[in-house]
């Protein structure tokens, strides 16, 4: 439903500039803080979210007599249907104390009332809401990370594994176990996708992902 605009790294947005791959839209995206590369992960890694797109559109405004534009950070659309926008921000920027914040709180405040306006959802992600579970968080990381090995998982491993898995609890060593035929690599390519795709649930948000992590299959 949307492209991403055009924003040149030169500009005002282009502070710590990432350009990653994502499997969920099967394109590079570009992102433009460390706080926006972190809500991206957890996008990226929401079986609920179908489709999302970065930097996706601009609403004009007047201040001072000129015409501003206000681009929002990330358009989103789960899988349940529901749509809007969101805009990324450190909750240190909308201190309505701290002089400085005046220009993001105009920002987000004109962002909410066009959303109401136009019948969009709007959510505004703090650092506080986002990296509130750090483990998690990096968890996350390290999972894109080890799945960009292969652009896909082996559909043959992916089954097998997913049959492995039990819907009681059982460490990755165990799974590993039950596999003992496949190559270590093999086996956890396969989980991690799994884990990505919301085929199976895991604790990756209450310790580090290792071979003690539990994971289980979904009971339906």
């Amino acid at each position: 439903m949307y492209t991403p605009k055009d924003i040149l790294r030169s500009t005002k947005y282009g502070n710590n500039y990432w350009e990653t791959f994502s499997f969920k839209l099967n394109r590079n995206i570009r992102l433009f803080s460390d706080l926006e590369y972190d809500n991206w992960v957890l996008i990226e890694t929401n079986p609920n979210v179908k489709l999302f797109c970065e930097q996706p559109y601009s609403i004009k405004y007047s201040l001072n007599g000129r015409s501003q534009d206000i681009t929002f950070d990330m358009w989103v659309l789960y899988i349940d249907g529901t749509q809007g926008f969101i805009e990324v921000k450190y909750h240190d920027e909308l201190n309505a104390i701290n002089p400085k914040s005046e220009r993001a709180i105009r920002r987000t405040t004109i962002q909410k009332e066009w959303c109401l306006e136009n019948g969009f959802n709007y959510w505004l992600n703090t650092d506080l809401e986002i990296r509130k579970n750090k483990i998690y968080l990096n968890n996350l990381k390290q999972v894109i990370s080890f799945i960009k090995a292969r652009s896909h998982p082996v559909e043959t491993d992916y089954f097998l594994i997913l049959k492995n898995v039990s819907y009681n609890r059982m460490t990755i060593s165990e799974v590993l176990e039950k596999a003992s035929s496949m190559e270590v690599q093999r086996v956890l390519h396969a989980i991690y996708w799994l884990i990505y795709n919301g085929e199976i649930c895991s604790n990756i948000d209450e310790r580090v992902l290792d071979f003690r992590t539990e994971v289980w299959k979904i009971a339906k």
